[in-house]
């Protein structure tokens, strides 16, 4: 038994939070003296506790529109406390000591509140309040009319006292007609041609998202009206497009509403009536309910009562600037401003925009009274900037706007991201984002770089000029450019490279440079005359080329050298003959290399033949050599060459083998010899 007391208790618990968990709640936005307000010492409100002391006084402010201060009941614990109505301030009196209270609002979640402070006797505190909307649940109530197809009017009013009836609305084509409203308990009238009136009462307590009523209509039994005389009486209602329900009932004691018409499209609705007087109601949505009296005499065939339907709305215009967000009763609506229709009653207007305070204000609408209200603006939260730059005297723009030179301090900036520019004549512009905070002083120093008009030049021109190992152009060369350290390289065919480190400062800089000529290239085609010297004398020819430093020689050369030998031919005969012509013909190959501007050595590789010829012989060989080439540029197109080498004979014919061992010009092709010569470019 216990533990099933023990279940229940919890189960009581948790349907507690849970339904405390759906009250709405209130909040203290804030609470503090207001030092410069003696109310609580004003002979006409102070009130002094048993102990002589005096109470302090808490004015309640809310920031909800129309909020009712009164609803809220305070305890202070041990310390007394009464609440009162001054003026149309709701004043909460409390017993100095006080540190905390518990705040109260039926309907709302109980609050604890931390004073963070002491009363003092005779002080006057401020308490700023906001709430939740208390929710309103609304469920939709749907009448289902029989006999289908007849055209209804259903009226409701609320059981509240005082509550008046009003259009529910008009059945569709199925007898149907359905409407959401808040829950309570309602009396509702059917209203329709040929049939009774039918009256009911509808309860709605839980929302259970739908409530059908169903309501058959009964028929009215009529005697024949063939003698009886009619008149046509028709009423025009203005608005033509607000949908009218009108109802008549004849003065005659005891006759009840019925209902007249709905207007058509043009706000005209008529009926044939005998003739008689009559008191009228019409309804419209949005509208105040119109009454009246007409009187049709039997002479009337057609009788016109014109109607002007006064709305329950005013269109307003509300007002706010550029970027601001309106809302109303926390729905926005527009953003700068808002044009549309508001019921009569009073609403809470409340401006919003980024990084600024919002404003709430509340506005009350009449019937009939369309006007513009020009909103509160929203507070801005701002913060302060100070900017100084090296060196002074640079212009500052925030965002786009000019805000002046450095030093500077820039106030008022609203909280949040900014881009700076520091900018100044003659100085690389500096671009930042700065972050302002809620009245605080940001301090931001920055440094510019100063920009140097270069001028570069060249002897001759035309070299081409990289900074930092980019190309930028050719010389002359002009530019503006930033402070600092730069690398400079000059090149230009024919000419060697120039490098040269610079360090800019200042305002401008000049600076000329005069290229060398570099003599020896990577790529060329020579012609080169040639003698030949130490063992042998003879002249040549050389022609070659360089190609990335590789080297390509064709040669030639003719001995000068003869020397008589005797031949012994098979047939018996001897002679002695000089070896007349000696021919020296091949190619080479090597790698040069460059040294400085003027000189090259190539070392060379090659093969030829030595060719001997005289009267009666004919011999050759086929040699291998090896080569130095030492070249020295005496100008751009003129140099020297100097070329040691070595021949050996490979191959050789059997005659020239011979020859070679007693004839010394023949021998003195092999072996080491040197070449001079002469180079045209």
């Amino acid at each position: 038994m216990k533990r099933i007391f023990n279940i229940f208790l919890l189960s009581l618990c948790f349907c507690a939070t849970a339904v405390a968990q759906k009250l709405p709640e209130f909040t203290v936005v804030s609470f503090e003296e207001k030092p410069f307000d003696t109310a609580a010492r004003d002979e006409r409100y102070k009130i002094v506790d048993g102990n002589g002391d005096l109470f302090s006084i808490i004015k309640l402010v809310s920031n909800n529109a129309g909020d009712d201060l009164r609803a809220y009941s305070f305890d202070f614990g041990l310390c007394e406390s009464r609440v009162k109505q001054v003026d149309g301030e709701v004043w909460v009196y409390v017993q100095r000591n006080a540190m905390r209270a518990t705040i109260r609002r039926d309907g709302y979640k109980t609050v604890k509140y931390e004073l963070n402070t002491t009363v003092q006797p005779g002080k006057v505190y401020e308490m700023v309040l906001t709430a939740e909307a208390l929710p309103v649940y609304r469920e939709i109530l749907q009448f289902n009319i029989k006999p289908q197809g007849v055209k209804a009017t259903v009226m409701y009013k609320s059981t509240a006292p005082g509550a008046q009836f009003q259009l529910f609305g008009m059945t569709d084509d199925e007898g149907a007609v359905a409407k959401s409203i808040e829950l309570g308990t309602y009396i509702y009238e059917i209203h329709t041609e040929n049939y009774h009136k039918s009256e009911g009462r509808v309860e709605l307590k839980e929302n259970k998202g739908i409530h059908v009523e169903n309501v058959t209509l009964r028929s009215i039994s009529s005697a024949s009206d063939a003698t009886k005389e009619f008149s046509i009486l028709q009423f025009n209602v203005s608005p033509s497009n607000a949908k009218t329900t009108v109802m008549y009932k004849s003065e005659t004691p005891g006759a009840q509403l019925q209902f007249f018409g709905m207007t058509d499209g043009n706000g005209i609705v008529a009926k044939s009536v005998e003739p008689g007087s009559y008191i009228y109601e019409a309804y419209s949505d949005n509208y105040h309910k119109s009454e009246g009296r007409v009187v049709l005499a039997e002479s009337d065939e057609t009788y016109m009562e014109n109607i002007v339907l006064r709305p329950k709305f005013s269109m307003l215009t509300l007002e706010a600037g550029e970027g601001v967000d309106i809302y109303i009763d926390n729905e926005k609506v527009g953003t700068g401003s808002w044009h549309g229709s508001l019921n009569a009653g009073t609403y809470s207007v409340e401006c919003r925009k980024e990084n600024h305070k919002s404003v709430s204000e509340s506005i009350t609408v009449v019937d009939s009274c369309d006007r513009t209200i020009n909103l509160k603006s929203p507070v801005p939260i701002t913060g302060s900037l100070t900017m100084i730059s090296k060196p002074l005297a640079a212009n500052i723009t925030v965002d786009g706007k000019d805000c002046g030179i450095t030093p500077i301090t820039i106030e008022n900036l609203l909280i949040g991201e900014h881009t700076v520019i520091v900018s100044k004549e003659n100085y690389k512009s500096d671009t930042c984002v700065v972050n302002i905070t809620e009245n605080g002083i940001l301090e931001k120093s920055v440094s510019l770089t100063n920009i140097i008009h270069m001028t570069i030049t060249t002897k001759p021109v035309g070299a081409k000029l990289y900074i930092n190992e980019e190309y930028v152009g050719t010389t002359p060369y002009n530019t503006d450019i930033f402070a600092g350290d730069y690398d400079l390289l000059m090149e230009k065919e024919g000419y060697r490279n120039f490098v040269d480190c610079v360090h800019l400062e200042g305002t401008e800089f000049n600076r000329k440079y005069k290229l060398k000529c570099q003599y020896k290239q990577k790529y060329g085609v020579y012609l080169e005359p040639a003698v030949q010297c130490i063992k042998n004398l003879g002249v040549g020819l050389n022609v070659g080329f360089y190609s990335n430093n590789f080297n390509m020689e064709l040669f030639g050369t003719y001995f000068l050298d003869k020397t008589p030998v005797y031949i012994n031919y098979t047939d018996g005969k001897e002679s002695l003959e000089e070896i007349p012509t000696i021919l020296h013909m091949g190619g080479k190959m090597g790698y040069g290399v460059i040294l400085g501007r003027r000189f090259r050595i190539t070392p060379q590789v090659g093969a030829g033949v030595v060719v001997m010829q005289s009267k009666n012989v004919l011999c050759n060989a086929v040699t291998l050599l090896g080569a130095l080439r030492m070249e020295c540029a005496i100008s751009r197109y003129l140099g020297i060459s100097l070329t040691p080498e070595y021949v050996y004979a490979m191959k050789k014919g059997e005659v020239y083998d011979k020859l070679s061992q007693v004839a010394s010009s023949l021998k003195g092709c092999e072996g080491f010899g040197l070449r001079v010569g002469f180079h045209l470019y």
